[in-house]
């Protein structure tokens, strides 16, 4: 009983410490962004000029030329208009969007790792290297949308290892879902799907 109660409690400390690490990673990006600014490059500026001319009633356009937004998909720019639509500027709107993400990232990745492994060490020093890795944090300082696809491939992939240990439908629902959130964040999420039908095509039980 004791040691269950023990186990119980290391548990809930290894929760909250990754809810702590999450809040630090979403900070590290918030506070970074509101004192310099999101990184801007000529993806940002087409991001941002295709939320205005949404905003504006012209649908997706492209900058420079009338051309519509096709270069990338439409799910960033759309936030981003769905934030102006309430007053917060494109640039502000993406320190939130990519701070919250890369908590998320955070918290799921170690989350799942401990459900998985139930360490407690592995998970705290993965979600450590999480909070502090270089090359999440330079994305995330950029108004790009690298950090919303890294979010919805973990989970896509999460929800397919579910689905393939279970067998259940709503977790390979779900799995669609997240794929199909990272196909509208970046085209690169096409190999999403490709790599679950392969693995849809040849686990065991029922076709």
């Amino acid at each position: 009983m004791q040691n269950q109660n023990s186990l119980k409690l290391s548990g809930i400390l290894t929760y909250v410490f990754l809810a702590a690490a999450a809040i630090t990673a979403s900070y590290f990006v918030f506070i970074s962004i509101s004192l310099y600014g999101p990184g801007l490059t000529h993806d940002s500026a087409a991001y941002i000029y295709a939320a205005e001319s949404l905003i504006n009633g012209e649908g997706f356009e492209y900058f420079g030329y009338p051309s519509p937004f096709m270069q990338w998909p439409p799910l960033y720019p759309l936030l981003l208009a769905l934030a102006g639509r309430f007053g917060i500027a494109a640039t502000t709107a993406s320190g939130f969007i990519n701070a919250i993400a890369f908590g998320l990232i955070v918290l799921i990745a170690g989350a799942w790792l401990y459900k998985k492994l139930k360490n407690t060490f592995i998970a705290i020093l993965t979600t450590i290297g999480l909070v502090f890795s270089l090359p999440l944090i330079q994305v995330s300082k950029y108004l790009w949308t690298e950090t919303l696809f890294v979010l919805f491939t973990l989970l896509a992939f999460i929800k397919l290892g579910e689905f393939l240990n279970r067998g259940k439908n709503s977790q390979l629902a779900w799995a669609g879902v997240f794929s199909a959130l990272a196909c509208l964040s970046r085209y690169m999420g096409v190999v999403l799907v490709l790599t679950a039908a392969i693995f849809l095509f040849f686990r065991k039980g029922k076709f």
